[in-house]
């Protein structure tokens, strides 16, 4: 026989079912980021529809307007002055018209040449008493021209031909970088010859400088107590376009990791773990924190752009925000498959800059984040954190990439199916988790020494 309910209990029931239900009760257990949404969110950026996401691309517009439509279906803030959720900023992009280049009388040809200089005009002669820097056979082509960049000074390089193949791949890649002054700075001019020794050089070159703009897309979501303060979370949107080669000539690679059997892509650099993962991650971290709605502190959501073609996006960010309010940067950065150390691990840069990584892992139980396994390449300076890192925010990259041996990094291969999407999930739960004390306000992380950071180069 059944008890009878008066009214009463029957409304305190139903109440208390529609607050377990409410998003804005929800806890972080029954708040999971979800496998369809993941997959969702990377296969559009990742889709041969936006064609490679290249910078100045109609693709990267596309990635552009879906990254601020999933801001605003989370019901994120732009940023104060804006009426929408794009940062644009301006390029310059300089071409050379014409190039007359003597050295002892010897006509230097532009394909051993490379030019770093923001001025559309630049003639120099020996009267000018330029320093002049040989680089020989003995020398370290990147570490000298790397001192050559810090001092930011104009400067003549004689380059020995034994460096020839490392000149032409340097050449090549600065021949499509663009630039965010014009009429400013230093110059210097780099020269592949069998010369030893300069005592006459003649240099006149002249440029047009065409103006472009890139988009940073950036959502907030404003803190109760500490509004202050701010987490910011980002990666980077865009990508590298199409290759250059045809569809015979594409070097062919394993369909995944492990395969064995090779086939041959597209020319779309697709970008699926290069950096469409970082960027769900950012979608759905958002999508995340909003829906909790307890965040104590402001958190910033930013899918940079330019990251591939110098850092140009968080490099502008980073002169439009007081950086001493961000207290936390979590830049993620390839987390599309397992790491060496196993499915969902994830590894961070710079790991002993900060205590960061003590925070997030005394918030993890069965986890933990680990330590940047591939020092040697440096990945702390080439991933959009290294901007933020130089005014003191500990600012670090998130990755899971065994970037030693992924035959898609940087491929027209990196493809949506080469990924692991429960792994990439896991991910991002994990780093939603390790996270809380950041957004609850009560971990605050050491600032980072800049003084030991390497600082950025004054010609490129």
């Amino acid at each position: 026989m059944m008890k009878t309910i008066n009214l009463l209990s029957i409304i305190a029931l139903i109440l208390s079912a529609l607050a377990f239900l409410s998003p804005h009760s929800a806890s972080a257990s029954d708040n999971r980021i979800s496998l369809e949404q993941v997959k969702a969110d990377v296969s559009f950026l990742a889709s041969d529809k936006l064609k490679g996401r290249a910078n100045f691309s109609e693709g990267l517009m596309l990635a552009a307007n879906y990254i601020a439509e999933r801001f605003a279906e989370s019901g994120l803030d732009p940023l104060p002055k804006l009426k929408n959720y794009k940062q644009t900023f301006a390029l310059y992009q300089f071409k050379t018209d014409s190039q007359n280049i003597r050295l002892n009388n010897e006509i230097i040809s532009e394909e051993n040449t490379i030019v770093f200089s923001h001025h559309e005009s630049l003639k120099w002669t020996e009267k000018n008493q330029l320093p002049l820097t040989y680089i020989d056979e003995k020398n370290d082509f990147k570490k000298e021209l790397r001192q050559i960049n810090l001092r930011g000074k104009d400067a003549l390089v004689v380059v020995s031909e034994s460096h020839k193949e490392i000149f032409q791949r340097y050449r090549n890649h600065f021949l499509t970088q663009k630039k965010r002054q014009k009429n400013s700075g230093p110059s210097a001019v780099v020269i592949l010859s069998p010369q030893k020794t300069v005592k006459q050089f003649d240099i006149n070159i002249q440029s047009t400088i065409t103006k472009h703009s890139l988009t940073n897309i950036v959502g907030i979501l404003p803190g109760k107590s500490k509004a202050r303060e701010i987490v910011l979370f980002s990666a980077h949107y865009d990508h590298l376009g199409k290759s250059q080669a045809s569809k015979q000539n594409q070097k062919p690679t394993p369909d995944t990791l492990n395969a064995s059997s090779p086939v041959v892509h597209d020319n779309i650099y697709n970008g699926a773990d290069d950096d469409a993962s970082g960027t769900t991650a950012v979608i759905n971290l958002a999508q995340y924190y909003a829906t909790l709605n307890n965040n104590e502190r402001t958190l910033m959501f930013v899918a940079f752009a330019g990251e591939e073609i110098g850092g140009l996006g968080s490099r502008f960010f980073s002169e439009q925000i007081d950086s001493d309010n961000i207290v936390a940067m979590l830049n993620i950065e390839m987390i599309g498959k397992p790491s060496r150390f196993g499915q969902g691990k994830i590894w961070m840069t710079g790991y002993k800059r900060s205590n960061l990584a003590k925070i997030l892992n005394k918030n993890l139980v069965n986890e933990k984040i680990h330590p940047d396994p591939y020092t040697e390449q440096n990945l702390f300076y080439r991933s959009d954190n290294a901007t933020l890192a130089r005014v003191g925010v500990a600012a670090h990259s998130f990755s899971s990439s065994q970037i030693d041996i992924d035959p898609h990094y940087h491929q027209v291969s990196d493809e949506v199916k080469t990924l692991d999407l429960e792994s990439m999930t896991i991910v991002i739960n994990t780093l939603a988790k390790a996270a809380v004390s950041l957004v609850n306000g009560t971990d605050l992380p050491d600032r980072i020494d800049n003084e030991k950071v390497k600082p950025r180069g004054k010609l490129f």
